[in-house]
Protein backbone atom coordinates (compact mmCIF):
# COMPACT_ATOMS: atom_id res chain seq x y z
CA UNK A 1 0.00 0.00 0.00
CA UNK A 2 3.01 2.51 0.71
CA UNK A 3 4.66 2.05 -2.47
CA UNK A 4 1.12 2.57 -4.72
CA UNK A 5 0.69 5.66 -2.32
CA UNK A 6 4.63 6.95 -3.63
CA UNK A 7 3.62 5.93 -6.87
CA UNK A 8 0.38 7.98 -6.92
CA UNK A 9 2.16 11.10 -5.06
CA UNK A 10 4.97 11.15 -7.76
CA UNK A 11 2.84 10.46 -10.64
CA UNK A 12 0.04 12.39 -10.04
CA UNK A 13 1.63 15.80 -8.61
CA UNK A 14 5.23 15.47 -10.46
CA UNK A 15 4.72 14.20 -14.07
CA UNK A 16 6.12 11.04 -13.45
CA UNK A 17 3.79 8.94 -15.85
CA UNK A 18 5.94 6.24 -15.92
CA UNK A 19 5.37 5.07 -12.36
CA UNK A 20 1.53 4.93 -13.45
CA UNK A 21 2.41 1.77 -15.22
CA UNK A 22 4.59 0.58 -12.87
CA UNK A 23 8.14 0.24 -14.72
CA UNK A 24 10.66 -2.32 -13.82
CA UNK A 25 13.17 0.17 -13.62
CA UNK A 26 11.62 2.59 -11.54
CA UNK A 27 9.19 0.19 -9.10
CA UNK A 28 12.55 -1.16 -7.11
CA UNK A 29 13.79 2.33 -7.16
CA UNK A 30 11.18 4.47 -5.54
CA UNK A 31 13.43 6.41 -2.98
CA UNK A 32 15.51 7.66 -5.67
CA UNK A 33 12.89 9.96 -6.93
CA UNK A 34 13.15 13.38 -5.67
CA UNK A 35 9.75 14.08 -4.47
CA UNK A 36 9.15 10.96 -2.71
CA UNK A 37 12.88 10.72 -1.06
CA UNK A 38 11.81 14.62 0.13
CA UNK A 39 8.33 13.21 1.26
CA UNK A 40 9.92 10.42 3.11
CA UNK A 41 12.53 12.90 4.72
CA UNK A 42 9.97 15.35 5.78
CA UNK A 43 8.30 12.18 7.43
CA UNK A 44 10.98 11.55 10.27
CA UNK A 45 10.83 13.26 13.32
CA UNK A 46 13.14 16.25 14.09
CA UNK A 47 16.77 16.10 16.02
CA UNK A 48 14.47 16.21 19.75
CA UNK A 49 12.02 14.44 18.52
CA UNK A 50 10.13 17.21 17.26
CA UNK A 51 7.09 16.10 15.24
CA UNK A 52 7.92 15.81 11.40
CA UNK A 53 6.94 18.34 8.83
CA UNK A 54 4.67 15.97 7.63
CA UNK A 55 2.04 13.34 8.49
CA UNK A 56 0.99 10.66 6.25
CA UNK A 57 -1.86 8.33 7.91
CA UNK A 58 -4.49 5.87 6.22
CA UNK A 59 -8.23 7.29 6.52
CA UNK A 60 -9.99 4.30 5.60
CA UNK A 61 -11.37 2.26 2.39
CA UNK A 62 -14.10 1.99 0.01
CA UNK A 63 -15.77 0.34 -2.46
CA UNK A 64 -17.49 1.95 -5.09
CA UNK A 65 -20.69 0.17 -6.49
CA UNK A 66 -20.12 0.98 -10.14
CA UNK A 67 -16.56 -0.09 -10.17
CA UNK A 68 -15.63 -2.34 -7.34
CA UNK A 69 -12.43 -1.68 -7.12
CA UNK A 70 -11.33 -0.39 -3.88
CA UNK A 71 -9.82 2.89 -3.22
CA UNK A 72 -7.69 3.64 -0.40
CA UNK A 73 -7.68 6.76 1.55
CA UNK A 74 -4.56 8.40 2.53
CA UNK A 75 -4.21 11.48 4.39
CA UNK A 76 -1.10 14.14 3.98
CA UNK A 77 -1.11 16.19 6.56
CA UNK A 78 1.44 19.04 6.20
CA UNK A 79 2.58 20.90 9.48
CA UNK A 80 5.51 22.84 8.91
CA UNK A 81 4.33 25.72 6.83
CA UNK A 82 6.12 26.42 3.08
CA UNK A 83 7.18 22.70 3.57
CA UNK A 84 4.80 21.69 0.12
CA UNK A 85 6.28 25.55 -1.90
CA UNK A 86 9.96 24.19 -1.14
CA UNK A 87 8.86 20.93 -2.74
CA UNK A 88 7.43 22.27 -5.76
CA UNK A 89 10.20 25.05 -5.93
CA UNK A 90 13.26 22.14 -5.41
CA UNK A 91 11.30 19.66 -7.58
CA UNK A 92 11.22 22.41 -10.59
CA UNK A 93 15.00 23.23 -9.82
CA UNK A 94 16.23 19.02 -9.93
CA UNK A 95 14.28 18.29 -12.50
CA UNK A 96 12.58 19.98 -15.34
CA UNK A 97 11.32 17.51 -16.69
CA UNK A 98 9.22 16.55 -13.39
CA UNK A 99 8.24 19.85 -11.94
CA UNK A 100 5.16 20.19 -10.22
CA UNK A 101 2.17 19.76 -12.71
CA UNK A 102 -0.87 17.84 -12.27
CA UNK A 103 -1.99 14.82 -14.18
CA UNK A 104 -4.75 14.78 -16.38
CA UNK A 105 -7.49 13.76 -13.58
CA UNK A 106 -7.13 17.56 -12.67
CA UNK A 107 -7.66 19.13 -16.22
CA UNK A 108 -10.28 21.10 -16.71
CA UNK A 109 -12.69 20.93 -19.54
CA UNK A 110 -11.97 17.26 -20.24
CA UNK A 111 -14.56 15.06 -21.69
CA UNK A 112 -16.19 12.17 -19.89
CA UNK A 113 -16.98 8.83 -21.36
CA UNK A 114 -19.96 10.30 -23.08
CA UNK A 115 -18.57 12.99 -24.43
CA UNK A 116 -19.70 15.35 -21.93
CA UNK A 117 -17.70 18.26 -20.34
CA UNK A 118 -16.17 17.75 -17.06
CA UNK A 119 -14.85 20.28 -14.72
CA UNK A 120 -12.19 20.03 -11.97
CA UNK A 121 -13.17 21.19 -8.29
CA UNK A 122 -10.68 22.64 -6.08
CA UNK A 123 -11.41 23.33 -2.64
CA UNK A 124 -10.03 24.84 0.20
CA UNK A 125 -10.77 24.09 3.87
CA UNK A 126 -9.97 26.51 6.49
CA UNK A 127 -7.36 25.33 9.65
CA UNK A 128 -10.29 23.18 10.84
CA UNK A 129 -10.71 21.44 7.77
CA UNK A 130 -13.84 22.86 6.68
CA UNK A 131 -14.53 23.93 3.44
CA UNK A 132 -14.39 27.75 2.55
CA UNK A 133 -15.45 29.68 0.01
CA UNK A 134 -18.54 29.49 -2.61
CA UNK A 135 -18.04 26.24 -3.94
CA UNK A 136 -20.05 23.63 -2.50
CA UNK A 137 -19.65 19.78 -2.97
CA UNK A 138 -22.90 18.35 -4.21
CA UNK A 139 -24.36 15.07 -5.63
CA UNK A 140 -23.89 16.21 -8.77
CA UNK A 141 -20.30 17.41 -8.89
CA UNK A 142 -19.05 14.85 -6.70
CA UNK A 143 -18.47 11.12 -6.94
CA UNK A 144 -19.39 9.27 -3.51
CA UNK A 145 -16.10 7.61 -3.11
CA UNK A 146 -14.54 11.07 -3.14
CA UNK A 147 -17.09 12.55 -0.20
CA UNK A 148 -16.40 9.61 1.59
CA UNK A 149 -12.50 10.21 1.23
CA UNK A 150 -12.83 14.09 2.38
CA UNK A 151 -15.00 13.23 5.24
CA UNK A 152 -12.36 10.50 6.51
CA UNK A 153 -9.76 12.90 5.29
CA UNK A 154 -11.16 15.64 7.60
CA UNK A 155 -11.72 13.43 10.50
CA UNK A 156 -8.34 11.77 11.00
CA UNK A 157 -6.35 15.34 10.45
CA UNK A 158 -8.93 16.74 13.45
CA UNK A 159 -7.56 14.21 15.80
CA UNK A 160 -4.19 14.91 14.53
CA UNK A 161 -4.38 18.35 15.01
Amino acid sequence: MKRAFLREFAEELFGYDDLAYDSRDLRDALGGIWPIQRLLNATQPGPLGERPAVEIRYTGISVPLLTLRPEVYVLVLVRQPGWFDELVSGAELKCRRHGFNLNWEFEDDRDDIDGKRLNSIRIELDDQFALTGRQRLTPLNTVPHAAAALWLGAQVARDLV
